[in-house]
């Protein structure tokens, strides 16, 4: 599954008007569709109008505002209500009215034009819809048409996209954290335990060697076969995640600026799922120089690129981040961004989380048959395991 395309906004208002003019001609299917007036005229709120096919009566009007996508420049509320003002002198009544803009999605501006739009509803007004650029590029990608005249068009100066992917190349993966509780059975000792606790305890000792002699053997051993050892502490209940970012357009991507958030819930976020090491000898591991940060209060995590240009067909991938997620079922939605001096993009990565469960026995001998009984923990913890590395 390929991410979102992205592509950026024209170079001037009058080019983003005509844009918007091709466009809802086509999504209307009206071909009498037309730019309201001219430059230094009062159009009333409206740039753009037409009645669609399906409509037998009643205008719908489009308002057409650039902004700078860059520094994240969004509509107000004050000039939401100036312009939803200005468009109720436009003769004759609006049936719907359209606030198009080459701004980045905003879920607070799209919450208060809701409200305006109900608003307006109660008192027998036009519909009020607000459109992003995010939706904009979507519509252009559906229409050929309106999609051969951007490309063509002299304004038109990149022709770029990315995709943005795990490190396998989809987006979308299950994690299988692993988890334990306990177990622990209360029992009076019976004659077969004590026969097997008296073998196991005479081949232990058959088998025992002094201390120092045991040493010995273990180094004499790394030294014939020339090799360094560590033992280490695994956290199972820890899953690594890793993300590339793919160039798949034909213009280089400049100073581009990749941040993401996570919706869910996780526990806990780490560079590594290893606890701590023990160290006869040397530690060989080489700490990596890390890229791949996520803040565990805030859900927002971001990559830090030692080259912020991605030529054509170019990909970086980070480093991996060790997320420890819910001990139930559940998904998390990692919603990306990605800005860079020429185009923007947004879309999502999915994360379905299947935990497993262990169950760790253990046994105590207890002397009296009433002290015999079975305790099964309601704590679910960490499953950490041991694990030598050469």
């Amino acid at each position: 599954m390929k991410a979102p395309k992205a592509l950026p906004p024209l170079a001037n208002w009058q080019d983003f008007e005509t844009l918007c003019k091709k466009l809802y001609g086509e999504i209307w299917n009206c071909r009498e569709i037309k730019k309201n007036g001219r430059a230094g005229h009062d159009q009333h709120g409206v740039d753009v109008y037409g009645i669609p096919d399906w409509e037998t009566t009643g205008y719908y009007g489009i308002q057409c505002k650039g902004k700078d996508l860059y520094t994240h420049k969004q509509f107000t509320e004050k000039e939401i209500i100036q312009e939803i003002a200005k468009a109720q002198n436009f003769i004759p009544a609006l049936k719907k009215f359209f606030l198009v803009t080459t701004a980045v999605k905003s879920t607070a501006i799209e919450q208060f034009v809701r409200l305006k739009n109900i608003e307006n509803k109660e008192k027998g007004l036009f519909e009020i819809h607000v459109v992003f650029w995010e939706e904009i590029v979507e519509y252009i990608f559906e229409y050929k048409n309106v999609y051969n005249w951007y490309v063509n068009s002299n304004n038109f100066y990149a022709n770029s996209s990315v995709e943005v992917t795990f490190e396998n190349g989809l987006t979308e993966m299950v994690m299988t954290p692993k988890f334990k509780k306990n177990k622990t059975t209360y029992k009076i000792k019976t004659e077969n335990d004590k026969a097997i606790e008296k073998l196991a305890k005479d081949f232990s000792e058959r088998l025992k060697l002094p201390a120092a002699l045991q040493v010995a053997t273990k180094l004499s051993n790394l030294y014939k076969q020339q090799q360094y050892y560590t033992t280490i502490q695994i956290n199972e209940s820890y899953c690594a995640f890793c993300i590339l970012i793919k160039n798949t357009g034909n213009e280089t991507i400049e100073d581009y600026k990749f941040t993401y958030k996570v919706e869910g819930d996780f526990q806990d976020v780490a560079r590594t799922d290893e606890v701590y090491g023990t160290f006869p000898l040397i530690n060989p591991k080489v700490r990596p120089v890390y890229n791949h940060f996520l803040d565990e209060k805030t859900k927002i995590g971001f990559l830090d690129a030692n080259s912020k240009t991605l030529v054509p067909e170019d990909e970086f991938v980070s480093n991996t981040l060790f997320l420890k997620p819910g001990v139930i079922k559940s998904e998390l939605l990692i919603k990306w961004r990605l800005l860079s001096r020429n185009f923007n993009a947004t879309g999502d990565l999915k994360v379905n989380v299947r935990p497993e469960i262990d169950t760790c026995h253990d046994v105590i001998f207890v002397e009296n048959s009433t002290d015999e009984r079975i305790i099964e923990s309601e704590l679910i913890e960490s499953l950490v395991i041991k694990e030598d590395k050469t």
